[in-house]
């Protein structure tokens, strides 16, 4: 069995000149190194953590969450 690490999902709205805001979400270990980001932008908040939290889930122990209100 692989031991699985810590790590916190941060969940952030994207700036573009070409399109509205999105959501994003980047996976961040604890040494501050980035290990996974989403790659594409999401209109919804929900949907960005849901899909962070899918990739975390294999590999990391239950990621503490990190979103602006």
């Amino acid at each position: 069995m692989t031991a699985r690490m810590l790590a916190t999902l941060e969940v952030y709205r994207t700036r573009s000149l070409r399109r509205s805001q999105r959501w994003a979400w980047r996976l961040v270990t604890p040494n501050g190194r980035i290990v996974a980001t989403s790659g594409e932008g999401y209109s919804d908040r929900a949907v960005a953590r849901q899909r962070g939290l899918t990739v975390a889930d294999g590999f990391y122990v239950r990621p503490d969450v990190v979103m602006p209100s």
